[in-house]
């Protein structure tokens, strides 16, 4: 049975109205995560980013027309089939998007499937009709797409995605109104079957009317409910770094020498200080702090290049350690002067000529903030 939903207006509580899905219009509940990305659960099932990206909408593939394509911050592809409960069609959603996932696997066999995929992208993206010219990648190939994107180096996310096309690797989404016991029993039986490279999940978005005569409520669920085990199961095939990758770009990065130094002991203390510290995927090696009181998040991704990037957005459902984090590192005046000029304000990069002065403290925000805090119990 599904939970109320309801507003607080001074001091009364009052049940908030499902809007709900006119049968037959999925476009709406389409339109609704496309238009709106941040309710997609990028952070539940991609490794390390909170950023998720529609690229596309019914373009064509041998077997039909997937709904919506996305990516996310690591190079995932995302196919979504959206079904309201009410269709009688609905009962065929899972081999829908499993086929439109074959359909591109088949697509990468040939010799310019790479081509192929992206001019697809950019066909459906140039659609005359008047759902498509309101949407925000209209017109617009995937790596103009990406560099219209604040939060993102689209050369090394094109190439990730690309990796992830060659491997055939696709996460597989069913958008409902309601997740029915029966949805649920057949996207278990398909992660068991499949679930390491075409891994599924459904989600469940219903909309509500807020207070305001304009106020919308969007409320969603997932199932599995928990997309980190989904996730964990995952053996997506991208280039692992290591600490081998991350030393041979190291060393062959055109810092100086005291830079090179200002760096290791950087690097050094990072070590020191963090739960664990982990590796990306990708072309451009880095190295991820992770701290236990942030459930293993990383604040900070560290480039083997030099560069550093202030990860705020993934650390943002800590409300009270993200607030704390954003004030000290904007209390470093050249640090705060830059941020300002950034094209990103969620992950802001810094090359190392402005970050390196201020690697001290740029240490001890992190060892006060994320590490004293455990060790005293507050």
């Amino acid at each position: 049975m599904a939970l109320g939903v309801f507003i607080k207006k001074d001091k009364q509580v009052v049940p908030a109205n499902e809007i709900g899905f006119d049968e037959g219009k999925e476009t709406r509940l389409e339109n609704l995560i496309i238009d709106n990305p941040e309710i997609f659960p990028v952070t539940q099932i991609s490794e390390n980013s909170s950023l998720w990206i529609p690229v596309s909408k019914q373009l064509h593939v041998v077997t039909g027309h997937p709904d919506t394509l996305g990516v996310d911050g690591d190079g995932g592809i995302y196919i979504i089939e959206n079904k309201l409960d009410s269709n009688n069609d609905k009962k065929t959603v899972r081999q829908q998007v499993r086929d439109y996932a074959h359909a591109f696997r088949q697509l990468k066999e040939s010799k310019e499937g790479w081509k192929m995929f992206l001019d697809k992208i950019e066909n459906a993206n140039k659609s005359d009709s008047k759902d498509i010219k309101e949407r925000k990648f209209y017109n617009k190939d995937l790596k103009k797409i990406l560099d219209d994107e604040d939060d993102v180096e689209s050369d090394e996310l094109m190439s990730n995605i690309k990796r992830n096309f060659d491997n055939g690797v696709y996460t597989l989404v069913v958008a409902i109104d309601r997740i029915s016991k029966k949805l649920r029993v057949s996207i278990d039986g398909e992660n068991e079957l499949d679930g390491k490279i075409l891994r599924m999940f459904a989600l469940e978005v219903k909309e509500y009317e807020g207070s305001a005569s304009n106020e919308k409520i969007i409320v969603t669920s997932t199932y599995p409910y928990d997309l980190e085990e989904l996730k964990r199961k995952s053996i997506t095939p991208r280039f692992q770094n290591n600490e081998k990758t991350f030393d041979e770009q190291f060393n062959k990065s055109k810092l100086t020498l005291e830079q090179k130094e200002i760096f290791k002991n950087f690097h050094k203390k990072l070590v020191e200080i963090a739960s664990e510290i982990t590796f990306n995927e990708g072309n451009l090696a880095s190295i991820l702090p992770k701290f236990e009181v942030l459930e293993n998040r990383s604040p900070i991704s560290l480039y083997a290049k030099g560069d550093l990037i202030l990860q705020f957005d993934m650390i943002e459902p800590f409300a009270k350690l993200h607030s704390e984090f954003m004030s000290q590192i904007n209390a470093i005046p050249d640090i705060a002067s830059a941020i300002n000029n950034k094209k990103s304000k969620k992950y802001p990069k810094f090359e190392p000529e402005e970050w390196m002065p201020h690697s001290e403290k740029i240490l001890g925000i992190l060892e006060q903030i994320f590490v004293i805090p455990l060790n005293t119990g507050n």
